[in-house]
C-alpha cells in the first residue's frame, strides 16, 4: 500500500510531495523528504538547497520541515503557489 510520494529534481526542487491524511503529522513526512533529497543527491551530490512552490495550505508542513517562504504569491492559470526554500548546508 503506498501512503505517499515525492519527487525530487535533482536540482532539489521538491515537484511532487504527498502523503495520505492519516498517517501526517506521524514523522513520515520528514522521513520520505530526507529520502528524496538523498535520491537526488546520488545524481547531483551538489545540492545545497531544496525548493518548492508551495500550496497555501501546505506551507505549515514545509515550515516544520525548515523551508521559509520567499517573497511573493505565484501562479500559473488559477492555481496560487508560494515559493518557498531550504538551506541544505
Amino acid at each position: 500500500m503506498i501512503i505517499g510520494m515525492i519527487e525530487v529534481r535533482e536540482d532539489g526542487h521538491v515537484a511532487l510531495f504527498f502523503l495520505e491524511g492519516e498517517h501526517q503529522g506521524m514523522g513520515v513526512e520528514g522521513e520520505l523528504f530526507r529520502r528524496g533529497i538523498a535520491a537526488a543527491r546520488i545524481i547531483n551530490p551538489s545540492i545545497s538547497k531544496a525548493t518548492v512552490r508551495s500550496s497555501p495550505n501546505a506551507v505549515p508542513i514545509y515550515e516544520r520541515l525548515g523551508f521559509r517562504r520567499l517573497e511573493g504569491l505565484e501562479g500559473e492559470g488559477s492555481i496560487p503557489s508560494i515559493p518557498m526554500v531550504l538551506d541544505l548546508g
